[in-house]
């Protein structure tokens, strides 16, 4: 007979609170239900508390058999459980079991797209990129609009198997489907421009990425003042690029300290 352990919940709802600073917590006493469990557990993955969002998630799917719906929901809602599971067990580097609780996933619910492209991340990690590519074309076979897969294909292409010039589609898509607003696939793109020779064209792709998000794509000038002084031979402008930036962004900023670096490095070569 399942039994919730519903003093171990509260603790994970107390260190959830303090992670989040309060925002995203349970926040009532009574014992809570299965879309409680999971949104306490999708938290708890946003918050970086991996561990406590697969305990979450197990719970959940254990919590499913004893709902009074039919078996093609509770296998719909299982295989959501283990999906969002997956994610987790992927970032923690636990790969192969990532892979198997996918596949798990994906048997209870063969249409289950986001099971396919977490399968995909999972696979990439262990660089089997063609399997990983097969996977997410598999999401988008299921799902069309799903950018997340279509980004993930052009970033496997540029970064692991160096066909730039066929990643690109793959990098347009996502953006047409995010609205223009997809930075990762900005930077994917400038990317594989880079490679290709296109170095105007990188530098816009960067650039917009950057001015979309710049707290989060800072990485993306980083790759700008690398080719301006690098490719292009404009030290000056290289540098007043990195001070821009340093003075655009928070203290607080992890790659606060890459800028200083990079500045330095590129003040003292000739």
């Amino acid at each position: 007979m399942y039994q919730f352990n519903s003093n171990h919940f509260f603790q994970i709802t107390e260190r959830l609170k303090i992670r989040s600073h309060g925002n995203a917590a349970y926040g009532s006493q009574d014992e809570p239900n299965w879309s409680d469990i999971m949104q306490t557990g999708r938290f708890c993955r946003i918050y970086g508390l991996y561990e406590d969002a697969i305990w979450c998630y197990n719970q959940a799917i254990e919590l499913i058999d004893f709902l009074p719906i039919p078996i093609e929901g509770k296998n719909k809602m299982k295989s959501g459980s283990l999906s969002a599971k997956a994610m987790c067990l992927s970032t923690m580097g636990n790969n192969t079991e990532a892979i198997e609780v996918c596949d798990n996933a994906i048997l209870l619910m063969p249409e289950n797209f986001e099971a396919f492209c977490n399968k995909g991340i999972a696979l990439n990690n262990i660089g089997k990129y063609n399997d990983a590519i097969f996977a997410h074309k598999k999401a988008i076979s299921i799902k069309p609009d799903f950018a997340n897969s279509w980004n993930a294909i052009g970033n496997i292409m540029v970064d692991q198997i160096m066909d730039y010039k066929n990643a690109i589609p793959y990098l347009d898509k996502a953006i047409e489907l995010s609205d223009g607003q997809d930075t990762h696939a900005w930077i994917n793109k400038g990317n594989a421009l880079s490679h290709l020779g296109k170095i105007e064209e990188a530098f816009l792709c960067w650039e917009t990425a950057y001015e979309i998000e710049p707290e989060k794509n800072v990485h993306a000038m980083l790759n700008k003042a690398i080719w301006l002084f690098k490719g292009n031979n404009k030290k000056e402008e290289a540098l007043k690029l990195l001070n821009e930036v340093k003075e655009q962004i928070s203290f607080e900023n992890p790659f606060h300290n890459q800028l200083s670096q990079l500045y330095n490095r590129i003040s003292s070569e000739n």
